[in-house]
């Protein structure tokens, strides 16, 4: 039988022994960021909003063309009717059709239609900036939580080396009891270290399949264990600080920045839609253009047949028995069947007209519609100014805690460097007996403190940096 030492078998139970498994599949956070991008909801509601916007511009440019309707219809009269061809009352069943093409064009109307042509452009334009104000939203989260998982990482490696160590002290300071270095009271704080470490371990593993989640939930998609992030090296990224002003980052953003066009735009809009309600002052002139026809089923078609007649014209000397006659020539009139299509063609009529109408009075809506855009108007002005006063305070805050995160940062370098010379000097006075292991105890925790500040320091510092960037429109690559 095969028997594992008490600290071999706590490693392979913490899970710090390498992986003999198959690894897992990686994500990078450029995968990451598409993924999420693609299966944001709010994002997809914006582009549906976009598509939306982009149907009722093509609706604004095709109420400029003319109209064109064709109709028919088909009727049937009995009893006493008027034959809507001849206008004569009938008494009898009656079939008629009638058939038309009617067209019109709107020649002018206050340039209305042209302006909401522009109006409809601009709400397509601010659609699309609203779009990418979610994107950089979800662009920012997602590297949250990205650089979450990295720190959480390498506070669980961190942890795992905490316990190597304290398993290395308690084997060392086994071997100073058996020596008669040291006492059993030590022994037993190094275990108490040990199991503490150990503690810390599964809360920093925890820590990390918790970040794993949250990834995963951001990017919304199931969770799943088989799915593992890329570690990157994140320390090339403090190098790449240009140290400009945070007012040479909001120039730059007011160039850029999508909630800045969105809202200038917006104004444009209500601006260009306060000329549609002004068009309404304005005639509107229309032109209006038809042919029609018909059929009636009881109109018939009239003809005449020619024939040559003896008729007696008068007596000679008024004896009736002296007929005098002529042969006439009479026209009589033969009714016969009206076929459809030449009714048809004989019943086509044309007509080209233009109406011309002038606002009077219309219970003063024209005045009140352009009143309330004018309100509107201010309104938009006002929110660009609250877009700008918002961007300028988000720069301003975002400037400073890169710049305190800097600067905790170097501090958290220094603390390092001092904490690892201490715990150095403490670890090897310990290997000869002549520190306690309260001291050594003492020194081992200032010292994974001080990395651990580290890391938090470099990951809030990276992730400053980062937003700084998202803000000059810089790309979000780690």
């Amino acid at each position: 039988m095969i028997r594992l030492s008490g600290s071999l078998l706590l490693l392979i139970i913490l899970g710090i022994l390498p992986e003999t498994e198959a690894q897992v599949s990686q994500w990078t956070m450029a995968m990451c960021i598409d993924t999420a991008l693609a299966r944001n909801i709010d994002l997809l509601r914006g582009d549906n909003t976009v598509q939306i916007n982009e149907i009722a511009l093509r609706q604004a440019r095709n109420n400029l063309l003319p109209t064109l309707n064709a109709t028919a219809s088909q009727n049937f009269n009995s009893g006493r009717s008027v034959d809507p061809y001849t206008y004569q009352y009938v008494n009898t069943n009656i079939s008629s059709n009638s058939f038309a093409l009617n067209g019109g064009l709107l020649l002018f109307n206050g340039l209305q239609q042209r302006n909401t042509v522009r109006q409809s452009r601009l709400n397509v334009q601010s659609s699309e900036y609203s779009a990418q104000e979610i994107k950089n939203t979800v662009v920012l989260t997602v590297l949250n939580a990205y650089l979450q998982i990295l720190f959480a990482n390498e506070q669980a490696d961190l942890a795992r080396e905490q316990v190597r160590t304290s398993i290395r002290q308690k084997d060392q300071t086994i071997s100073l009891v058996r020596a008669g270095k040291k006492t059993e009271t030590d022994l037993l704080k190094l275990q108490s270290q040990l199991g503490s470490d150990s503690l810390k371990l599964i809360q920093a593993q925890n820590l990390v399949r918790m970040a794993k989640v949250n990834l995963m939930q951001t990017m919304n998609i199931p969770v799943a264990e088989s799915i593992d992030f890329e570690q990157v090296a994140i320390d090339q990224v403090l190098l790449e600080y240009d140290n400009r002003s945070s007012e040479e980052i909001f120039a730059k953003s007011m160039e850029i920045r999508p909630e800045i066009k969105n809202a200038s735009l917006r104004r444009e809009s209500a601006e260009v839609g306060l000329l549609v309600y002004k068009g309404a002052y304005m005639p509107r002139l229309f032109l209006s253009a038809g042919v029609s026809t018909g059929y009636s089923s009881a109109r018939r078609l009239t003809t005449y047949s020619s024939s040559n007649e003896i008729v007696t014209v008068g007596y000679v000397q008024g004896n009736p028995s002296q007929v005098v006659v002529n042969e006439q020539n009479t026209m009589r009139p033969v009714s016969s069947e009206y076929p459809f299509f030449d009714q048809v063609y004989d019943n086509i009529n044309k007509f080209v007209g233009f109406n011309l109408s002038i606002p009077i009075l219309n219970y003063r809506q024209a005045k009140n519609n352009v009143l309330r855009q004018k309100i509107t108007i201010r309104n938009t002005e006002l929110e660009e100014d609250a877009v700008k006063i918002s961007l300028r305070k988000e720069i301003e805050q975002a400037y400073t805690d890169m710049i305190n995160a800097k600067a905790n940062f170097e501090a958290s370098q220094k603390q390092l460097e001092y904490a690892e010379r201490s715990y150095k000097n403490i670890n090897d006075k310990y290997g000869i007996g002549v520190s306690t292991a309260i001291d050594l105890q003492l020194e081992f925790n200032n010292y994974v403190q001080a990395r651990s500040n580290l890391l938090q320091a470099k990951y809030q510092y990276v992730f400053n940096l980062k937003v700084l960037d998202l803000y000059q429109g810089k790309d979000i690559i780690l």
